[in-house]
């Protein structure tokens, strides 16, 4: 697996941007994975707002996968 992601130094209104990517592959040389996204960080990563794409390509064991994801998220400790 790789991953990348950022969070933009600057804020945006009252948050901050993150994106980030992942590629995934298993032991299965032709199984691979990757997914994009794009956050709104609220108060460092209290809550979030986010949208990202998703793409898989199985192989033979399922075909190709894709979707968009959207989503919000609250971390309370």
């Amino acid at each position: 697996m790789f991953a990348a992601g950022y969070v933009l130094p600057e804020p945006v209104g009252p948050g901050r941007i993150a994106p980030s990517f992942r590629y995934q592959f298993t032991e299965t040389p032709n199984v691979k994975m990757v997914d994009g996204y794009l956050q709104y960080l609220l108060q460092s990563h209290f809550a979030k707002i986010f949208a990202g794409f998703y793409w898989a390509d199985m192989g033979m064991m399922g075909g190709k996968q894709k979707a968009f994801q959207f989503g919000f998220q609250v971390i309370r400790l």
